[in-house]
């Protein structure tokens, strides 16, 4: 895979992982989650982190251990910890 090709699936992957936490935090909002403010959070702390792999794959500086810590905290640590967390909460139960 060339370059080119490589930010444009980072780039893809960037957007769609923002798409995912936006109606993620939107679905939260709207049932009132008590733990949004956390959960943002660690939106915030995960997409600064796929940023950060954007700008130095941009920039020559690609770790390539980066991405594959990245998509492992994304699916095992943030689904697992975080995000089912609130599964039972939402479907009406509690936190």
């Amino acid at each position: 895979m060339n370059k080119s090709d490589f930010l444009a699936l980072l780039n893809d992957l960037a957007s769609l992982v923002h798409e995912h936490f936006e109606t993620e935090e939107n679905i939260l909002r709207e049932h009132g989650y008590p733990q949004l403010k956390a959960h943002q959070a660690e939106h915030d702390a995960l997409r600064g982190r796929l940023t950060d792999l954007l700008y130095e794959a941009i920039y020559d500086r690609f770790d390539t251990n980066g991405l594959p810590q990245l998509a492992r905290d994304l699916v095992l640590n943030h689904v697992r910890d975080c995000d089912l967390a609130f599964k039972g909460f939402v479907a009406g139960g509690s936190v």
